[in-house]
């Protein structure tokens, strides 16, 4: 729920607040609000937890191509999402855990100079800006929570086509919806939907863990480009007095524009690698629905692929989007 500006004042951390929530999730506290602040049990557990999965479908997704490599291309395109998803967002998701002192520098110099009266709100736009920050992040967790849904429920949705095709003969093929090597058989009910459910609550956090990074980077974007455009504006309404004062506005200004200029190259040694790696793996989605629709494979599968190719594009269109706006603000 977006706040009423009338009723209460927005803090940066509002800006955060889904990111830093998720974080907490996967048991990293990005930013504390007290020095006294420890690691609770339950976060803990989930960094823990964290860990174990990425070390586990280190070894097993690997395996499945070594131990039953697919035998078609359009076998080989589905499969491959699994890799796709999964490396990047290990990567993605240990180098944020790393720079996690840098970003909470981030919060703290946007704490410093984020306006503290509804006047000055207005005048930086904080409203919104805020408001366009949660429709882009709504957008994209329903589109990644539907990719997610329908990669799980892919098993089910064969099995459908083919009971319509060939009525009573049909056969639930035990096969998980993702492509992961286990060591033991999964083709009894129990096991099945055990592996199944394990395999859901994976691509919900490997999802979470591969947009993670960027929902930080477009909030740290969105907020520079608040300064700079407050900036610019103050800049424009300088009237001189030909006094003192000329001087002391003149350096509050230059003093708030060289602490977000700093900020740039804070949020580009944050981010450098997570970029980078969203351009390579949009660069493989395209491949691989390619490869689909060539390989004439299911429209289930291309739907689902595509629907993920969606959700890249636009991540990276956002993430580019404020990147130019710095050149323009």
């Amino acid at each position: 729920m977006v706040r009423n500006s009338g009723a209460q004042l927005l803090t940066v951390l509002d800006f955060f607040k889904v990111p830093f929530w998720l974080c907490q999730k996967f048991g990293i506290c990005l930013y504390r609000t007290s020095s006294k602040e420890r690691v609770s049990v339950s976060e803990a557990i989930a960094f823990a937890s964290s860990m174990l999965q990425i070390g586990a479908y280190s070894i097993l997704v690997p395996l499945y191509f070594i131990k039953t490599p697919p035998p078609t291309t359009a076998e080989l395109s589905v499969a491959a999402v699994t890799l796709l998803l999964f490396f990047p967002a290990a990567v993605r998701f240990i180098c944020i855990l790393v720079k996690s002192e840098r970003v909470r520098t981030l919060v703290d110099v946007f704490q410093q100079h984020f306006p503290q009266n509804m006047e000055e709100q207005k005048n930086f736009e904080v409203e919104r800006n805020y408001k366009e920050l949660i429709r882009v992040t709504k957008g994209q967790s329903i589109c990644l929570a539907i990719g997610v849904v329908l990669f799980s429920l892919s098993p089910f949705f064969n099995f459908a086509m083919a009971y319509h095709t060939i009525g009573d003969e049909a056969k639930f093929d035990y096969k998980p919806p993702y492509h992961i090597w286990y060591p033991f058989k999964v083709n009894t009910p129990g096991v099945y939907a055990i592996i199944t459910l394990t395999q859901t609550f994976a691509s919900f956090s490997c999802v979470c863990a591969y947009f993670l990074p960027n929902m930080v980077l477009i909030t740290s974007l969105m907020l520079i480009n608040m300064n700079f455009k407050y900036l610019a504006k103050a800049v424009r309404n300088l009237t001189p007095t030909n006094t003192d004062d000329d001087i002391k506005n003149l350096n509050k200004i230059l003093s708030h524009h060289q602490d977000i200029y700093v900020l740039v190259d804070v949020t580009n040694e944050i981010f450098n690698i997570s970029v980078l790696i969203s351009f390579l793996i949009l660069t493989a989605l395209l491949c691989s629905v390619g490869m689909n629709v060539l390989g004439e494979s299911q429209p289930y599968h291309i739907i689902k692929q595509s629907l993920l190719l969606l959700t890249s594009l636009c991540d990276l269109y956002y993430t580019c989007k404020y990147a130019d706006d710095m050149k323009t603000s």
